[in-house]
């Protein structure tokens, strides 16, 4: 067998991290990125410092793309040292992404110490260099000299770069930014025309930038949105402003390109969308929202950058409550100004648990489970059984995040058979002596194994058959369950009191409203913990949209790591029995989320979210 050439590996992931981040799929990006990284941490390659130090510089970019500035400072100063030889221009180029962090952390001082010598650096005449003065001399300051000296060198770039003799490489890696560095100095320029209350030349100069649109970053388009409006808001043109700023759902609104990078001068303009009545309470293209966005780059520790991202927060949450308010009168004129007000702080705090669950997904998922999976490619170790360690573990290091998920809980195969019918909510076992679902015990104890080791945990998929319940009157779920692992227990070899089955009835708590939601929330994270899922499917069951996440989730699993299964069991034709037929189920379909079915209208941006979610986790 033919050894893997990780050199062609790592080039290959870097290439992929570069066309996502051209589409601005920044987590797909993020995604390359570690297994770019991973390669030049565990494997021979050559040239390994310097291909470190270009992913590291590239992760740093992310990372405060994300709102994640102090982890984005971790990752640019070790590209800074991750190479000895470093050349000076692409220390140049990692100090302009430096100067741009410090900038948004507030940090003027540094910032414009780092550009200073991001300029001096870059000062040669090769075309990289040009690039790199390209983006420092518009850094260093808002002069508007300086920035029209930006805009006249981005745009020199973008000829040089549009002639036949310019290396394919570097025209792809700097035509795009070349025009994004002219639309970033059109809208900064603004400010200064503004200042300068020549605001008819502001608004000329942002529609000019808003011209250059086509195929931008999203976040970019949105900002030139907001800096288009800004300059006919101090032109007295407010109604036209005001129809720039709004934004429709599917598109990234200037109001989520501010929060997506918080900074004392994002805050202020968000203010000022705030005061201008626009509507925050939409979502973009990735299904995130302003709120979302502002959340996700929130952390605990007590820095300037977080200040700003807290500000945004409360920004967003009394325009939210205004909106809600108005449409809480709108539905329900009726309603007491007292059931108005808990109505409204009930959604706010919604939305907020909503906007933290994706925030702990995307760490979870992306950050702790995702490599967990993949040291299991190169390892033999059981990875179900690490990933529900991973878990625990996860969980009780941070209470934040206890309040987020629910600890993972399973029914004892026997319990289940000898309860007769299926788990009702807070169902007991038998003899009524504890609680049917059990937690599952992960702990090791001076090195022993844990007391559910040998637990091997089946996943139900299917669909509540009952009015508001997940049976029937003839018990048809319950049955068919039983077939099921009946069949799975003979055809691998398992012995019966080894086996434990997570059951949604069971393993979520249906009765308090908070439990219940947790457990939902961890739904995914089930999955991701089960040995195998078994599907009861019907004619109906791909049309709902939870079954089809789940069968999402652990296709992209077995697709990328090959340490799950999923079984499909189907009612045998024309018998009126629960026996049926239980196969290994392989393929791997594309389910549209708008043809999908659901109980609870407000599921369908947590599916779509889920459902992306699944395509990150897995992976090449």
């Amino acid at each position: 067998m033919e050894a893997p050439n990780w050199a062609q590996k790592f080039d290959s992931f870097l290439d992929q991290a570069e066309d996502n981040e051209d589409k601005a799929e920044w987590q797909s990006c993020l995604k390359d990125l570690q297994e770019a990284l991973n390669i030049c941490d565990t494997r021979p390659i050559p040239d390994k410092e310097q291909r470190r130090q270009q992913v590291l510089m590239k992760m740093g970019g992310l990372y405060r793309r994300f709102g994640r500035y102090d982890e984005a400072v971790v990752y640019l100063n070790g590209a800074l040292d991750a190479d000895s030889h470093v050349t000076a221009l692409k220390r140049a180029a990692i100090l302009g992404e430096l100067g741009v962090l410090y900038r948004h952390k507030n940090d003027f001082f540094r910032a414009r110490e780092v550009f200073s010598e991001q300029y001096l650096l870059a000062k040669e005449t090769a075309l990289v260099a040009e690039a790199e003065m390209c983006r420092a001399v518009g850094n260093e300051a808002y002069a508007t000299s300086q920035i029209e000296e930006r805009i006249a060198r981005a745009q020199a770039l973008q000829d040089r770069l549009a002639g036949g003799d310019t290396d394919e490489k570097l025209r792809r890696r700097y035509a795009q930014a070349a025009r994004r560095w002219e639309t970033i100095g059109l809208d900064r320029l603004s400010l200064c025309l503004i200042a300068a209350h020549n605001f008819d030349e502001a608004v000329k100069r942002t529609q000019e930038a808003m011209t250059k649109q086509k195929g931008m970053d999203p976040t970019v388009t949105a900002l030139s949105r907001f800096f288009h409006g800004n300059a006919l808001w101090c032109a007295g043109q407010q109604q036209a402003a005001e129809g720039v700023w709004n934004s429709t759902t599917g598109v990234c609104s200037p109001a989520m390109g501010l929060c997506k990078e918080p900074s004392s001068e994002h805050a202020d303009y968000l203010e000022l969308l705030a005061d201008a009545g626009i509507d925050f309470d939409v979502y973009d293209e990735q299904g995130f929202s302003a709120l979302d966005y502002a959340v996700l780059s929130r952390n605990q520790t007590a820095t300037a950058a977080n200040k700003d991202a807290e500000r945004m927060i409360d920004i967003i949450d009394r325009s939210l409550r205004k909106t809600l308010a108005a449409d809480h009168e709108r539905q329900m004129p009726q309603s007491t100004p007292q059931d108005a007000i808990q109505a409204v702080e009930a959604e706010v705090r919604q939305r907020h648990r909503q906007a933290n669950v994706r925030r702990y997904y995307r760490n979870l998922l992306q950050e702790h489970l995702r490599p967990q999976l993949k040291n299991s490619l190169q390892y033999s170790h059981d990875c179900v059984r690490m990933l529900r360690q991973q878990y625990a573990s996860y969980l009780d290091a941070d209470i934040g995040r206890r309040q987020v998920f629910d600890w993972l809980y399973y029914v004892p195969y026997d319990d289940f058979r000898t309860l007769g019918h299926m788990p009702q909510p807070a169902e007991r076992s038998v003899d009524s002596s504890r609680r049917l679902a059990t937690r599952m015990d992960t702990s090791r104890a001076g090195g022993t194994s844990s007391a559910d080791e040998d637990i091997f945990l089946v996943f139900f998929s299917y669909r509540w058959i009952g009015h508001n319940m997940p049976d029937d009157g003839a018990n048809t779920q319950y049955s068919r369950m039983l077939n099921a692992v009946e069949a799975l227990i003979f055809q691998r070899g398992l012995t019966a009191e080894h086996v434990g089955l997570w059951l949604d009835i069971a393993c979520i708590d249906q009765e308090d409203v908070e439990s219940r939601e947790r457990g939902i929330d961890s739904l995914p994270m089930a999955v991701l913990q089960c040995d195998v899922m078994i599907s009861l499917e019907d004619d109906e069951y791909y049309n709902r949209a939870w079954c089809a996440v789940e069968v999402r989730l652990m296709q992209e699993l077995i697709g990328a790591y090959h340490k799950h299964e999923r079984w499909s069991h189907r009612l045998l034709s024309g018998e009126s029995t629960a026996d049926g037929l239980l196969e290994r189920s392989q393929e791997h379909s594309e389910v549209p989320i708008t043809s999908l079915s659901v109980t609870v209208k407000g599921d369908l941006p947590k599916i779509d979210f889920l459902m992306r979610q699944s395509k990150l986790l897995g992976g090449p």
